[in-house]
Order: structure tokens, then C-alpha cells, then sequence
């Protein structure tokens, strides 16, 4: 959420930038209910978006979020499902990523079948709208915090200068990244690092936990890892995952994200809203709620 201040220094409320998962243009609309049973929306229903935020919260340990997002990822399947059906009895004329996946089931493409499109829809609403929403909101409160560099990241956004921008973006997002631990639980027993002095047996159904947020400090790996730079390489940020587990998105969001943030970066005065408003609100969910940011007219 973004405020200006009138020259009369009272703050007008004009745009939210970057926008939040209940908020985002681009999320999906609120799907009618998958049975007559579900509350209407005027019942405190949640939206379609908070169900896809239930789906991502971590859920190694809690029962009843475990019970939540079961619960939400079946509305998704159900909600999708439809969607695909309908699209397919009425074909509708608009370049949207169903119809291409549509288009490509038609054609015989391998990986098209309706499961596949509906399991790599769920991938995207997942991968696409809050988290990178979230990524941006976590950059700009990082650039907030680092005036120099806040005023380097400005630059480059009224200079055009997109892969500057960029630079100032990651690299603030180093400081606070959207996954700063990738846990998984080991199917066998397996050795860690084997046949170094840092080897380690892992039992089967072991929680591990890999911190990339460690990893993006280690000296050992990083030059001069406390200070802020944009002289990065792209191969020092383990934003996404690594190696074989890298996530594909970093390559849209390695464009995505410094556009977002570009429109604002480029306001005069940008800075925080005074008190709790100007800091990070995540209403006890796993995703920004509420981010409130003022420039001048």
C-alpha cells in the first residue's frame, strides 16, 4: 500500500504497490463454491487467494494447518477441475494461459492431459502471486532500511536502468529472502557430505533443513557477505533453490520483481508510513498484509 503527501503534507491514499495476495490485480477471481454447502462470500468466506496462502504455509508440525490445507487444496482441485471442463465445452477467445494449454492438448502435446494442466495451474497460483508479491514487499523493506542504497535503487529506476535496479533488488532480497530455509524429510537413510570432516548420517524421516539464508553469508562462498553490493554475481543468490531443485521461477522473477518495484522506486521521498503502518504486516498469515509507504506529489 502506497500513500502521496500533497503539499500540504496530508497524506491522500492513491495506489497499492506491490500488492498483496487479497489485493493483487493479477490474483485469480474468487471462484463460485465447489458445493451448495459452503458459505456465500458474504458470510466471511475466504477468498479463493487466502485458500492458496493456507495451501503454502508451513505444515511440518501443525495438525490443524495440515487439516486446513487439505482441505483448501481440495477446493482448488475441485474449483480447477471446473474451470478446465468449462473452458473445454466453450472456448472462449482470450490469450490466457488455460486456452494456451488448451491449445496445446488439441495439438497432442505430451503433458497437456487435464490433470497435468490443472496440477500445473495449482504450481502457478501457488508460485506466481503471493510469493512474488511477497519477494518484492521483502526487497523494498530491505532497500528502506539501507538509506544509500534505497537512494541507488531510486536512481536506477528514474535512469531506466533496469539491470542496476535489479542489482539493488536481489541483493537487498539477499538480507531477507522469501525462503530462507528449505525443509525436507529424508526417504532413507542417507550420509551428508561424504568422506569430508563435516559428514553427517541422516536417519530416514529426519527433518532437514537446508538455510539459505546461511549460505548466502558464508564467507567461505560469499565475498565481503555483510556489506551490501550490487556487483553480485547472479550465481551468489540461492533465491530460489539450487542445482537440480531450482525453481523456474527465478528466471520470470529475476524480471518480474524489479518491474514491480521500479513505478515506486521511482517516486520522490519514498519512505515509510509513520509507526506500525510502515512495517510489515503479516495479519499471522505467511504473506505481507498490510505495507504502507508514502512519497510526495
Amino acid at each position: 500500500m502506497s500513500r502521496k503527501r500533497t503539499p500540504d503534507q496530508q497524506p491522500t491514499e492513491t495506489s497499492t504497490t506491490p500488492t498483496t495476495p487479497q489485493e493483487s490485480n493479477t490474483a485469480v477471481a474468487e471462484p463460485p463454491a465447489a458445493n451448495d454447502n459452503l458459505p456465500a462470500a458474504n458470510d466471511n468466506k475466504p477468498s479463493f487467494a487466502e485458500r492458496v496462502g493456507r495451501r503454502v504455509r508451513p505444515t511440518a508440525a501443525d495438525p490443524y494447518v495440515i487439516a486446513r490445507a487439505k482441505a483448501a487444496a481440495a477446493e482448488c482441485r475441485t474449483y480447477l477441475d471446473r474451470c478446465i471442463s468449462e473452458r473445454k465445452k466453450t472456448l472462449s477467445p482470450g490469450d490466457d494461459v488455460l486456452n494456451r494449454c488448451l491449445a496445446m492438448q488439441r495439438a497432442g502435446f505430451q503433458g497437456m492431459d487435464d490433470l497435468e494442466i490443472r496440477n500445473n495451474l495449482i504450481g502457478l497460483i501457488i508460485g506466481a502471486v503471493p510469493t512474488t508479491s511477497k519477494a518484492a514487499i521483502l526487497a523494498l523493506d530491505q532497500l528502506l532500511e539501507r538509506p544509500e542504497a534505497l537512494a541507488g535503487a531510486q536512481r536506477a529506476a528514474l535512469a531506466g536502468d533496469d539491470a542496476l535496479l535489479a542489482a539493488y533488488v536481489f541483493e537487498a532480497l539477499r538480507f531477507n529472502p522469501l525462503s530462507p530455509i528449505v525443509y525436507r524429510r529424508a526417504v532413507r537413510d542417507m550420509k551428508i557430505a561424504r568422506n569430508t570432516l563435516r559428514a553427517r548420517a541422516i536417519p530416514k524421516s529426519t527433518m532437514v533443513m537446508a538455510v539459505t539464508l546461511s549460505a548466502m553469508f558464508d564467507p567461505a562462498r560469499t565475498s565481503a557477505p555483510n556489506a551490501f553490493r550490487t556487483d553480485r554475481d547472479w550465481n551468489d543468490y540461492i533465491l530460489w533453490g539450487y542445482g537440480l531443485h531450482t525453481c523456474f521461477g527465478a528466471h520470470i522473477n529475476r524480471v518480474m520483481i524489479p518491474a514491480i518495484l521500479k513505478p515506486l522506486l521511482a517516486q520522490k521521498g519514498l519512505r515509510r508510513a509513520t509507526g506500525s503502518a510502515g512495517q510489515i504486516d503479516s495479519g499471522g498469515t505467511p504473506f505481507p498484509v498490510h505495507f504502507i509507504v508514502e512519497f510526495d506529489a
